[in-house]
């Protein structure tokens, strides 16, 4: 009988250590799942992040390049203006008549400020818009 109680603890302490091992392995499995389940997501959200890099990436240099192209088309369309003002000058000081005075002039000196003031609002606007490109490079 002292055998059986002997082989009857020994059966216990080895279930009982199986049950505890069990447990360990459980948890153990459980952490895997978790961990690879991040990994996972974390690869569909990086590859997910990398398009929406790209997009705004490339609104970030259309952006730019439209306010180079305006800016660029802004000055040129000054210089013209200056340029007709320029000619509405002289021919007004040929007929003895002051510049300002023509409803034309007046409007192509409010065209001027218009002008002036975008250009530099461009000017303005460039700066953090290629601050952020160059981050993007």
């Amino acid at each position: 009988m002292s055998k059986i109680v002997e082989i009857s603890k020994q059966e216990l302490s080895t279930e009982r250590v199986e049950l505890a091992l069990d447990s360990e392995v459980k948890s153990a499995l459980k952490d895997l799942d978790k961990y690879i389940n991040v990994l996972d997501n974390g690869e569909s959200t990086f590859d997910k992040l990398d398009r929406e890099y790209d997009t705004l990436s490339n609104k970030y240099y259309k952006l730019r390049a439209e306010v180079i192209n305006s800016r660029n088309n802004l000055k040129k369309i000054e210089s013209q203006i200056k340029d007709v003002m320029t000619k509405y000058e002289s021919a007004s000081k040929n007929l003895g008549i002051k510049a300002n005075t023509i409803k034309e002039y007046k409007l192509l000196e409010e065209g001027l400020k218009l002008t002036s003031a975008y250009i530099a609002g461009a000017d303005r606007d460039l700066k953090p818009i290629t601050a952020i490109v160059k981050k993007l490079s």
